[in-house]
């Protein structure tokens, strides 16, 4: 009869020696998080170009573009900042809706 045996996963000893130096601290939030103009894009659904555009008209889908900070060279989105200017549009489960609303 061949006897079962449990897995236990443990961690690798390459994995301890990386977190030996990590000291306990504040996690930042997802929300909180910068990201990146192609992380921006990805997340809001616009093209990367579409979101260096709105940085110099002020506006995008028609309202004033998303806020964004500019490290050196780098612009940077937080996230929570995108997720705020997303939900100021509408939702709709259908197109019907949309277009009832719009009469």
């Amino acid at each position: 009869m061949a006897t079962k045996t449990t897995y236990q996963p443990q961690l690798s000893s390459n994995l301890e020696l990386c977190t030996d130096n990590i000291t306990p601290t504040k996690i930042t939030p997802y929300f909180d998080r910068y990201l990146t103009n192609t992380e921006a894009a990805n997340l809001t659904g616009f093209t990367e170009r579409t979101l260096k555009m709105s940085r110099h008209t002020g506006a995008l889908a028609g309202v004033q573009s998303p806020t964004f900070i500019k490290v050196g060279r780098s612009v940077r989105y937080k996230v929570s900042d995108l997720l705020a200017w997303m939900d100021q549009f509408k939702k709709y489960s259908n197109t019907a809706q949309q277009a009832a609303d719009s009469n």
